[in-house]
């Protein structure tokens, strides 16, 4: 186990140096390094999993946590066009909403596309940190299956099915996910479905298992995406 200290800023003179830092000085285990273009390095604050989170924020990753919180690996899984915008909790009144977002057919493509920083718990009381790209088109939040087993998924907990993506109808795996936490705001008991790795382009989906708990607001004025529970 590697203690949990006060971390300087991690060495490397580009993006790819600085993750490989994480390996030799840190011990994490960083998969997809191929994934990572010809980047400069990044100014980064906070602890090493903070630090972590500012580097891969134009990519979709895992951040694989021990019991205890260090950190034990890191999984990028694709880079990101979209923009990432902060999310906030702030109180906002339902008349308020549309004056921001426009009409809720237009909200909801504002939202689509955005990609945020969400906190995934599985099972054994793990969480793990992921980036999701929201598409409130699609019924649940949609993963990777290589996923299943790093939440704790089992033949058991999982029933064969289908869901939605931008490809259109996939086979998936489909059950509960304990607890998705985005910001402030957490849904419990969240449909998941799993599908092949390459049926969504390595970027997982945030769809409306966890969306139709919230009033969700796109401010073009702040770039700030609000959640508000229902």
């Amino acid at each position: 186990m590697f203690p949990q200290i006060s971390y300087a800023q991690i060495p490397g003179a580009t993006l790819r140096e600085q993750l490989k830092s994480l390996e030799r000085l840190h011990g994490v285990d960083v998969r997809g390094l191929e994934r990572i273009g010809d980047e400069p390095a990044r100014a980064t604050a906070g602890d090493l999993r903070g630090q972590v989170m500012g580097l891969l924020r134009n990519y979709s990753y895992v951040v694989l946590q021990t019991s205890d919180e260090d950190i034990r690996g890191v999984r990028i899984l694709a880079s990101q066009d979209a923009g990432r915008p902060d999310v906030g909790a702030r109180p906002v009144s339902t008349a308020a909403a549309p004056d921001r977002a426009g009409p809720a057919g237009e909200s909801r493509s504002q939202v689509n596309g955005h990609t945020l920083n969400a906190t995934l718990m599985g099972f054994g009381g793990k969480e793990y940190d992921m980036s999701l790209t929201i598409d409130a088109r699609v019924r649940e939040v949609v993963l990777p299956a290589s996923m299943k087993e790093v939440l704790g998924f089992d033949a058991n907990s999982l029933d064969d099915g289908v869901t939605k993506t931008a490809e259109g109808e996939v086979q998936a795996e489909t059950g509960l996910l304990p607890a998705v936490r985005v910001g402030g705001m957490v849904a419990e008991n969240v449909q998941v479905a799993f599908v092949a790795d390459d049926a969504i382009d390595g970027r997982p989906l945030l769809g409306q298992s966890f969306l139709s708990n919230f009033n969700v607001t796109y401010d073009k004025d702040t770039a700030q995406l609000l959640l508000m529970p229902r």
